[in-house]
């Protein structure tokens, strides 16, 4: 295990969880780089990790929607 990493879970909504799938693959990544994107944008933003999340969500239907 590196010692610089830990790892541990996070629950979300299915619907939600999906979503983040979308996005992971349409980013070229995996769902593990996108949250830990999101986490690390959260933090540097003081804003809620689930906050975040759902934004994302919302803006990526938005475009869909377009």
């Amino acid at each position: 295990m590196n010692p610089e990493k830990r790892s541990f879970t996070v629950r979300v909504p299915i619907d939600l969880y999906l979503r983040l799938g979308q996005i992971a693959q349409s980013e070229g990544t995996d769902v593990n780089a996108t949250v830990n994107r999101l986490i690390l944008l959260g933090l540097g933003e003081r804003e809620s990790l689930m906050s975040l999340l759902q934004r994302l969500v919302n803006t990526e239907i938005e475009r869909a929607a377009a």
